[in-house]
């Protein structure tokens, strides 16, 4: 799971390049204009937020109108002072644009709507240059990758619990003589404490640059995803653009939503956050295998925020906010989030670990494996499948079932067809059966066992530099294109055949469980069991030289191994590709 964009970011940068870039997402100093998003002080009124104050301001005329106000008509001074407010708030609108409010008839006008539409347009854009972020669901791996730059030495000691080979040879130094099931269980534990003893001693810095950034992260996103085309849709009515009234309870409800999220008060990033981010978008579009449009990626983010953001000061959306609301003091509470950072590195961290652990345990089984194979088929070491897989910069991925079709290929060489076949042929040519049944499926499996040779060599054709899957692979490998992308692409080209592949082998190893089973009724059964044996099993052992029974029972006992191996093969990988 660890993401190939993390690993380019986190480990195949320069040194000089890591430095460079760690410097600028530690640096201290914030800078607004990389993030001019917030309202501005102009926009606030914050002179206005004091009743009190705003009173003291007001001439002796405007405080004795207000006195007269509250004597004659019961209207309290802080209710007074609310409406000039919102007098004051109202003529503010006026003056940057009188369509925007319908006052006497308390409605919105068509102005706000297209200014609204204009907002959402931007955020569609800057959706489309974040977008891989969210979609991919890359937060978690985003936030881990950052986490490692701004705490380098706290990722060290992560990338150490990622050797389990290390840790089981502690393990094996200090409890010597321990099966490997306990053994697996210690080096878990040993990992588990690991993870908890390195996440518990952050520094409040760390945590306070991951927490800014997880903020930022969430306030772009809500940003983005904010439901606009709800608020449009109050205009949209009946084929035309209507001006709907602001007293509609869900339309004011979503416009103070919209004015709170896109005033809210947003702690501006490091200088290094948006190149970071930057980096690691343009990581995801190549591995998506989207070309370099040739622009810098930073600079067009930055471009679009810059964009976004004017768009949203063009428009006194506070103030409608105020009017809308009836509260001439409304401002947008500081934006809340970010708290979440340290789970979702947590988590990441939790689910690479385990799935090194899970690999580690998979390779570990299938080396076990591989050595009762061999001893299965009295052979050192089980021949190699040249072709079965495919290069990338000299190294050779083998393919998913490369143990299987390994262990098929002694098995049918070694034992099958040199040893087994011709006592199988015998009851295949000879054999008397009491049930019609049992003959079928001794056809049946015996059919597809017999089969292998030819099936194994169509796939080492196919797969050979001349072959379909090898012409196709050899073109994806000399491809000039990134590794994920180009390890991506040879496996959609291995994908189908993979399948094939797959499919084959566990009817193979069905078969091969059905004729042990078969086999077994020959040799041991009785009457009323599934399997029975044979009328003329007697007179066939007598032909034989009284050598059939015996080498029927090292058959059958081959048999039902070799499919019992071929399951414990499959299954480990079908784990270990998930």
């Amino acid at each position: 799971m660890e993401a190939s964009v993390f690993s380019r970011l986190v480990r195949e940068l320069s040194a000089e390049e890591r430095e460079a870039l760690r410097k600028k997402l530690l640096d201290e100093q914030t800078h607004p204009e990389d993030l001019p998003l917030g309202a501005t002080e102009e926009e606030l009124h914050l002179e206005d937020q004091n009743y009190e104050e705003v009173w003291d301001r007001l001439s002796l005329i405007q405080k004795f109108l207000v006195f007269l106000k509250e004597l004659f008509t019961g209207i309290s001074r802080e209710l007074s002072i609310k409406q000039y407010l919102l007098r004051k708030v109202r003529g503010r609108i006026q003056r940057k644009d009188p369509l925007l409010l319908h006052f006497p008839e308390k409605r919105l006008g068509v102005r706000l709507y297209e200014r609204i539409r204009e907002i959402a347009r931007k955020t569609s854009i800057l959706r489309e240059e974040l977008g891989p972020l969210w979609t991919r669901d890359h937060e978690d791996a985003f936030l881990a990758a950052l986490f490692a730059f701004v705490s380098p030495e706290v990722d060290t000691e992560l990338q150490q619990l990622l050797l389990v080979d290390r840790m089981e040879e502690r393990v094996e130094r200090e409890a010597p003589g321990l099966a490997f099931p306990e053994r697996r269980k210690e080096i878990k534990r040993r990992l588990s404490e690991g993870m908890e003893r390195i996440f518990s001693y952050i520094p409040t810095t760390t945590r306070k640059r991951m927490q800014g950034a997880a903020r930022l992260l969430s306030y772009l996103k809500q940003v983005c995803e904010f439901p606009y085309a709800t608020i449009l849709s109050f205009w949209e009515g009946k084929g035309k653009i209507s001006s709907p009234g602001w007293e509609n309870p869900d339309l004011k409800r979503r416009l103070l939503e919209m004015a709170s999220l896109l005033y809210a008060e947003v702690e501006p990033p490091p200088r290094g956050f948006f190149h970071f981010l930057s980096l690691y978008l343009e990581g995801l579009r190549e591995e998506d295998g989207v070309p370099s449009s040739g622009t810098d990626v930073e600079a067009s983010l930055l471009r679009v925020i810059q964009e976004l953001t004017e768009e949203v000061h063009r428009l006194p959306l506070l103030d409608v906010a105020r009017v809308v609301s009836g509260n001439p003091v409304f401002v947008p509470s500081p934006f809340a989030g970010g708290e979440e950072w340290l789970v979702r590195v947590r988590r990441y961290w939790d689910q690479v670990l385990q799935e090194s652990f899970d690999r580690f345990v998979i390779r570990r089984e299938k080396e076990d494996l591989e050595e009762r194979m061999c001893s299965f088929l009295g052979v050192e070491d089980l021949s190699p499948l040249p072709y079965y897989g495919y290069f990338i910069d000299d190294e050779f991925f083998p393919g998913k079932f490369a143990l299987s079709l390994r262990f098929t290929v002694e098995f049918a060489e070694k034992l099958f067809f040199p040893q087994y076949l011709t006592w199988l042929n015998v009851i295949m040519i000879d054999g008397a059966f009491y049930k019609e049944e049992n003959r079928i499926q001794l056809v049946d499996s015996f059919t597809v066992l017999t089969g292998m040779r030819e099936v194994l060599a169509d796939l080492a054709l196919r797969f050979s530099p001349e072959g379909e899957i090898g012409r196709r692979r050899r073109m994806v490998e000399q491809e000039s294109i990134i590794k994920p992308l180009k390890r991506r692409r040879l496996e959609v080209v291995m994908e189908q055949e993979e399948k094939r592949i797959g499919r084959w082998l566990s009817s193979l190893q069905e078969a091969a469980d059905l004729l042990g089973k078969v086999l077994g009724g020959i040799l041991w059964g009785r009457s009323g069991e599934p399997f029975d044996t044979l009328s003329n099993l007697e007179d066939l052992d007598v032909r034989e030289h009284r050598r059939l029974r015996k080498s029927l029972t090292e058959v059958q006992r081959g048999i039902a191994l070799m499919a019992g191996l071929l399951r414990e093969s499959l299954d480990l990988e079908s784990r270990e590709r998930g």
